[in-house]
């Protein structure tokens, strides 16, 4: 299920579903990606969702992104007055080619690798032919740390540089624990690592770390509901207004999987089953969705 009541939910899908017979997809998968499958949204957090849809012309064409432009197989919905900016759609063959090669005409970006495990691996997904039980353990086969390991050491040299010299903004220091877990995680189990902050660090047995994380979270919370409702911040701007102080604990974590994660230099992937997994991820996509047998009652 997507994250929300029941009538948020279903008012998403009915949108998804009257842009999907406008533009004559087929969508198959649905994730809450951003601040909420990370369990790091606050009050005033924005609702991000990412749909996977299939072309008319599947399972005969399988669309290979690094020869094609993003525009041709990302579409983008802007709805009118709702709680998210825009439910962006990714064709799902390319979507899976990041797998293996996460590109756009050859312009390589490790970015496009962490989506796939992103949005397979949220808590909060939309699924009608249970794709992410089927596809993730094939997904975890093919596993290459170095492009997750390498994305998130990116993400935590940002959001250091955005501390300050005596508090740090509250939400970038608690994506920087989610950066630096993410990275031991992938270093560890050499599997796509779980999404929630909490799932990771307990995990991961970083019991205190998350603990400290909690309270630095609670705190924010707290602050930026007071704030909305006094009208006295923008929404989705609270992110960049609460401040915090620093903690000693989640100090030691974050340098510490700094020096660790030193380690992913040298880290290869066995890319030998690389495209006999992808071409079976497309064989169930097809029996699943079109080949399921309907129930009689």
């Amino acid at each position: 299920m997507l994250y929300g009541d029941i009538e948020l939910q279903k008012e998403v899908i009915r949108e998804v579903e009257q842009y999907a017979r406008y533009e004559g997809i087929k969508p198959i998968f649905g994730a809450m990606v951003g601040s909420i499958s990370k369990g790091l949204q606050y009050s005033d957090s924005d609702y991000d969702t990412r749909f996977l849809y299939l072309r008319e012309d599947f399972p005969q064409k399988i669309c290979i992104p690094s020869q094609m432009r993003e525009e041709e197989l990302v579409k983008r919905y802007y709805p009118k007055d709702r709680v998210y900016e825009w439910i962006p759609f990714w064709e799902a063959t390319s979507f899976f080619q990041f797998l293996t090669t996460p590109s756009f005409l050859n312009d390589f970006s490790v970015g496009l690798y962490n989506i796939v495990g992103w949005t397979m691996m949220s808590p909060y997904i939309w699924d009608p032919y249970g794709l992410q039980g089927k596809l993730m353990p094939l997904i975890h086969k093919i596993f290459h740390p170095e492009y997750e390991i390498a994305y998130h050491k990116g993400l935590l040299e940002k959001y250091r540089g955005e501390w300050g010299a005596e508090r740090v903004i509250a939400k970038s220091y608690l994506y920087s624990v989610h950066a630096a877990a993410t990275i031991e995680w992938s270093l560890k189990y050499k599997e796509q690592p779980p999404i929630n902050l909490q799932t990771l660090l307990c995990g991961l047995q970083r019991h205190e770390v998350w603990k400290e994380a909690q309270k630095v979270l609670e705190d924010a919370r707290n602050t930026a509901e007071q704030q909305y409702e006094e009208q006295s911040i923008e929404l989705h701007m609270s992110h960049f207004s609460i401040m915090t102080s620093y903690n000693a604990v989640i100090e030691r974590y974050i340098c510490g999987i700094m020096d660790y994660c030193k380690e992913a230099d040298s880290v290869k992937s066995d890319r030998s089953l690389d495209e006999e997994i992808l071409k079976n991820i497309y064989d169930i996509i097809n029996s699943s969705v079109f080949k399921s047998v309907k129930l009689l009652f």
